[in-house]
């Protein structure tokens, strides 16, 4: 709710300033350009003044500053009352293990997708064509040595994956492909479901997600195909940010809906995370460079409409 009221806070006051600058400056713009100068000036103003707001009200300190949780990454201490957190640690299965259809690893989640990738001519370049494709994630724990934080959502794995094609993974292919029951969708329907697989990776699930799909009317030989695969082995070191949910104490997706960020993992250190658009909060001085940024070229904009550089 909170964030709703912003957006529409945000939205109320470029609508406010669009109508100012036009009113101010529109007589040196070119008509072609009215009201869009003021729109963008608006945009880029309010934005700044909006990172900067967030500093001046504690962004970058407390429980929330990456500095903290960086330093309690390899503890496993979460927020005291929810938010942000980042865990690194190694990880086993809290319930039953799964195993990755392709490698054959034993794990608590994978993706994996047996596609074609045709060349169609430098204008157009690549065409990914994917035939079979699926997930699958069950509650884990990451273990720190001095606490255990429980992973309770789907999370998107950022390691390369695996694209191995060997007589041992085209073997368990064909295997999972006689043996699983997959979902068929065409046309329209693929389209929903990638909003049904946003969905998987933004809600919290206690017991577990699986999807397996298939492009209808459509199956060829494996052989023929390249193989993908990411999983998140038992027993491998990483490092997962999410957002801590004291409720259900466990790491879930960020609050926000189709706004909010999923759990995120990745094998080793939490470097990577950091440098991704994820749960993780930005630095402190990242922030105001980029508030201080927006506010200079809005400022830019609205100084070259009323000195008449935008009257052609």
């Amino acid at each position: 709710m909170s964030k709703a009221l912003g957006c529409l806070a945000h939205l109320g006051l470029v609508a406010v300033l669009t109508m100012v600058i036009d009113g101010r400056t529109g007589e040196e713009v070119a008509p072609v350009l009215r009201p869009w100068v003021g729109l963008a000036a608006a945009i880029l103003l309010v934005l700044g003044a909006s990172n900067l707001l967030h500093l001046l009200r504690g962004y970058g300190r407390g429980d929330a500053a990456r500095g903290t949780l960086l330093a309690r990454a390899t503890t496993g201490e979460p927020p005291a009352e929810g938010g942000p957190m980042l865990v690194t640690g190694t990880v086993r299965p809290d319930g039953p293990a799964l195993r990755a259809p392709l490698s054959g690893k034993e794990c608590v989640a994978y993706e994996y997708r047996l596609y074609k990738r045709q060349w169609l001519g430098s204008r157009t370049g690549h065409r990914t064509t994917v035939y079979w494709g699926g997930y699958a994630f069950q509650p884990f724990m990451v273990d720190t040595g001095a606490r255990t934080v429980r992973i309770a959502a789907m999370p998107e794995i950022v390691d390369e994956p695996n694209r191995d094609k060997t007589d041992h993974t085209t073997r368990n292919a064909r295997e999972y492909l006689q043996s699983t029951r997959f979902e068929d969708v065409a046309g329209a329907e693929i389209v929903s479901l990638f909003g049904a697989m946003l969905g998987d990776r933004l809600a919290e699930a206690q017991t577990g997600i699986r999807r397996d799909w298939h492009r209808a009317s459509a199956s060829p030989d494996p052989d023929t195909l390249r193989f993908e695969e990411r999983s998140v082995p038992i027993g491998a070191t990483v490092s997962v940010a999410g957002h801590w949910l004291p409720t259900v104490r466990a790491l879930v997706a960020e609050p926000g809906g189709l706004g909010g960020s999923p759990v995120t993992i990745v094998t080793g250190g939490p470097e990577s995370l950091l440098r991704r658009s994820t749960a993780l909060p930005s630095s402190a001085s990242s922030v105001a460079i980029f508030g201080v940024l927006l506010l200079a070229l809005g400022a830019a904009l609205v100084w070259a409409a009323s000195a008449g550089y935008l009257t052609q």
